[in-house]
This record gives C-alpha cells, structure tokens and sequence, in this order.
C-alpha cells in the first residue's frame, strides 16, 4: 500500500507538471499563430509530427512476424 500511494502521488505530480507545461506552450504560441496561414501551418507541422510518430509502432508490427534488421523488414526470397 505505501508503494501504490507513492505511484499515485508520482502521477499526480507528472501530470501536473506537464499540464503546466503544455499550457505554457500553448500561451506562448498565441502570438506567433494570428493568422489563417501560421495555423494552416502549425496544424500541417503537428500532423507530420504525429505521423512520424506512428513510425516506430509499424515497424515493431513488420517486424514482428517477419526478420529485420535495423528496424527494417528484410525480402525474403521467392523459391
């Protein structure tokens, strides 16, 4: 029990520490993103970034069933 009250005291924390934070980089792009245009590409930016993301999920899924090396799907040759 002292080692569940200390985890949730820990994700508390965390989370608050990084609520704080986003809200303060979310105040200081206010000023940058005023027109249509920045956040066309602020938003375009934070997708690409988001996708990036997914990368290394679908490469643990190639590779899972199949060899790879350095994090890429080797061919396997046709018989």
């Amino acid at each position: 029990p002292w080692n569940i009250a200390l985890q949730t005291a820990l994700s508390l924390l965390m989370g608050a520490v990084s609520s704080v934070t986003w809200a303060l980089f979310g105040s200081s792009l206010r000023p940058l993103l005023t027109s249509t245009r920045m956040v066309r590409i602020f938003n375009i930016a934070m997708a690409a970034l988001l996708l990036a993301s997914l990368y290394p999920v679908f490469m643990d899924a190639l590779c899972r069933n199949a060899p790879c090396r350095n994090g890429f799907p080797l061919k396997r040759k046709m018989l």
